[in-house]
């Protein structure tokens, strides 16, 4: 392997630059060359007497000759200017298309090349991959796809040279994994990878945030979400989105709330001046100058025993979201211990005692609740019983049902 050293011209600014054998240090080539650019791979770009050739990265060997006005990477093949024409080349130096191109460009694993005012794509042996009928394309790298430019309008085509995303948009790029943004004007909206519009361009801009599974939406300065169907998940609400821990967290109106990072779910409103943590339904807040604890209804409680005391009954009729709160007020207790020092026993003893306290006020709640269910149920079943039996008494005191004439005033 070969590095790259460079030496002043005596009594000059001029700096030329030469090789030296990575190992020993010994000079493989001298100080000859105006330019050189690394970026070719395996292969070297050097220039001299304003010509561009090539020289194997290895051992400095001279793979091609220079005699280029430019050189240009088009990704496995290298783009050469004599004159005003472009041509294409391995990086052996084998002539893969004579220079008769106006512009060549790097197009993922394939090459644009400009004939007579118009692009088209080819591949590495310049075969036609799609035909020459684009005023523009374009070195995405990254992308999934080659973006393209026709009569002013943007579009994606693959490597096959079929048109994934009709040329009609003023702005595209690839969002995601099987995602793209598209734009009309100063709208933003989303397409799939077939090129079917999920959501039209409607919003101000799109974001693809890590940590959650939605799709971060803006309008008029306002954050929502979309899912991947283009669905609204949650209207454009807020004045400012986070995303921590799988959480988005919300903020409206200088107030901050909580939703689930994966299904949107309201977790907490946004109406708290802080949020400290969250132990699934149940958050640390703070709310007009007071710590406490605030759950998915919006309801403030200054203790987690006025929780405990204040839980709906709707939450007591539901063995599963019981189980929920009383889990989540012991992990918070849990984590108060686990963050206790040598110092704080008395902390540690004054935690234990707050986990029992509330798991016997849930227990007393959840019987009380119980049997008050019961007595209602048993008060219905008698009032049920009672009114059967008047109604069998009544059909016991008619003998014969068809005596029985209605009677009415005609």
């Amino acid at each position: 392997m070969i590095r790259l050293f460079r030496e002043r011209v005596e009594g000059s600014n001029v700096q030329l630059y030469g090789f030296k054998d990575e190992n020993t240090n010994r000079i493989i080539i001298e100080p000859k060359y105006t330019d050189v650019n690394l970026k070719y791979g395996d292969v070297i770009a050097v220039e001299l007497d304003g010509k561009w050739g090539f020289i194997d990265e290895e051992t400095g060997r001279e793979i091609v000759e220079p005699k280029y006005d430019k050189v240009k990477s088009c990704g496995h093949l290298i783009g050469v200017k004599i004159d005003d024409k472009w041509g294409l080349i391995e990086r052996s130096g084998k002539e893969i298309a004579n220079p008769k191109y106006e512009g060549v460009e790097w197009c993922r694993n394939l090459a644009g090349v400009k004939l007579n005012g118009k692009w088209g794509i080819v591949d590495e042996t310049d075969k036609e991959i799609c035909e020459f009928k684009y005023d523009e394309v374009f070195r995405d790298i990254h992308s999934k796809y080659i973006r393209v430019e026709l009569n002013g309008k943007l579009g994606f085509i693959d490597e096959t040279g079929k048109e994934v995303v009709e040329c009609k948009y003023d702005d595209i790029r690839d969002f995601d994994e099987d995602l793209i943004k598209v734009g009309l004007g100063r709208k933003r909206g989303l397409c799939d990878d077939t090129g079917k519009e999920i959501t039209e361009c409607k919003f101000d801009d799109i974001y693809s945030l890590s940590g959650t599974d939605l799709v971060i939406v803006e309008k008029n300065d306002k954050y929502g979400a979309i899912d991947r169907t283009g669905k609204t998940v949650f209207e454009c609400l807020y004045s400012n989105i986070e995303i921590k821990n799988g959480l988005i967290y919300t903020k409206s109106n200088g107030k901050f709330g909580i939703r689930s990072g994966k299904t949107g779910e309201l977790l907490i409103p946004a109406g708290f001046d802080r949020i400290y943590s969250l132990y699934d339904c149940i958050a640390e807040v703070k709310n007009e100058g007071k710590y406490g604890y605030a759950v998915a209804s919006g309801k403030f409680y200054e203790s987690l025993t006025d929780l405990c005391k204040k839980l709906p009954e709707k939450i007591l009729a539901n063995d599963a979201e019981l189980s929920r709160y009383k889990n989540a007020i012991l992990e918070m207790i849990r984590s108060d211990i686990n963050d206790a020092n040598e110092n704080d026993e008395r902390e540690i003893r004054r935690s234990t005692k707050l986990a029992n306290k509330c798991i016997a006020i849930i227990t007393k709640r959840k019987l009380d609740y119980e049997k008050a269910k019961a007595k209602e149920e048993a008060k219905k079943e008698k009032f049920e019983k009672l009114k059967k039996s008047a109604i069998e008494d009544l059909d016991a005191l008619i003998t014969d049902k068809e005596d029985v004439i209605e009677v009415t005033n005609d």
